[in-house]
């Protein structure tokens, strides 16, 4: 049985197949994130850290970072520090005016996958600058939602999203799409990804390659090279980061045996 709290192996072999597996569930790197949530009762943390020659360091010194704890099976609360789209309009503006954004949101669990229906989970983001916090102001505050799909054939996979971004400043009537292809190879996983954002300042296109390995089922490292594109101009982007699980109802189990 396939589960949200290890590796699953498929008949023939150690081949780690496209499930709610704790690989999976990890939303790094890249922009379509998996529709699978963290197991329940345990704290998922990722890192990232990005540069771009044309944004210089300021991205790379205040990295993204996002907290994901499941109280049950359906659903998961989500917080964010430096949650923003890959949009050089948006990113750029960041800059200019020294802020970045932090959200709070859930994951809701709607449906697992079987044949060839995909599995799909839909959030719901609250965006807001944090430098703005002693200072509230309506008009900036950001809403996202977004859906998450993914399909699967043996070690190929795809994951997409479509989301709708409304409010702030920048991201009036946001439309975005992402797709990411994948292959499994045993702990690792090359991807190739494709996405844009669609808004009335213009169209924003871009793609994105990297490579993930899983060590061990709860811990991920990551690499990934992204081009954005807005108009006749375009932004490369290198980014790294690792990602761990920590399972609180293991711990407890580990703790105290006699409770098994």
């Amino acid at each position: 049985m396939l589960t949200s709290t290890g590796l699953a192996q498929s008949k023939a072999g150690t081949r780690p197949v496209f499930k709610d597996t704790i690989p999976r569930s990890f939303d790094r790197p890249g922009v379509a994130d998996y529709p699978f949530l963290v197991a329940p009762r345990s704290l998922q943390t990722e890192f990232g850290f990005s540069y771009s020659p044309k944004f210089g360091i300021s991205e790379t010194w205040f990295p993204s970072v996002l907290l994901r704890y499941s109280p049950h099976h359906r659903a998961e609360l989500r917080f964010a520090l430096n949650y923003e789209p890959s949009s050089i309009r948006y990113i750029r503006n960041n800059i200019k005016q020294n802020q970045d954004a932090g959200a709070i949101g859930t994951k809701i669990r709607i449906m697992n996958a079987r044949r060839a229906r995909p599995a799909m989970s839909v959030g719901v983001n609250v965006v807001y600058p944090l430098q703005k916090l002693r200072d509230p102001q309506i008009g900036l505050l950001q809403t996202e939602v977004v859906l998450h799909f993914m399909n699967n054939i043996g070690p190929f996979g795809i994951n997409y999203n479509v989301s709708y971004w409304w409010g702030g400043n920048q991201m009036r009537h946001t439309l975005q799409y992402a797709a990411c292809f994948s292959y499994t190879v045993k702990q690792w996983e090359p991807f190739a990804e494709v996405f844009g954002y669609g808004t009335q300042a213009g169209f924003e296109p871009g793609f994105d390659i990297g490579l993930t390995y899983c060590p061990r089922p709860r811990f991920q490292i990551d690499i990934s090279y992204m081009r954005l594109f807005s108009g006749n101009e375009y932004a490369d982007v290198i980014a790294a980061g690792f990602s761990f699980n920590i399972d609180f109802d293991r711990f407890k189990k580990e703790k105290d045996p006699e409770e098994d």
